[in-house]
């Protein structure tokens, strides 16, 4: 599959959401923001990653839809 194309990912504007922190059950940041969005490709089962970064501990967790 030398030919197979890649999916680069997307960096988005920092843009601070409110969501839980999943990178610690420690945390109890209620905010963090996306710092790369990955199309998954059909193989994979399509749908798209995106990797978050929480503001109060700095941890990074991913969602995957």
């Amino acid at each position: 599959m030398a030919n197979a194309p890649q999916n680069k990912p997307v960096i988005p504007v920092k843009k601070i959401i409110w969501m839980k922190c999943r990178a610690s059950e420690a945390c109890e940041g209620n905010e963090a923001y996306a710092t790369m969005i990955f199309s998954r490709s059909f193989v994979q089962g399509g749908g798209k990653t995106v990797r978050y970064r929480c503001v109060k501990c700095n941890g990074v967790f991913s969602i995957t839809t």
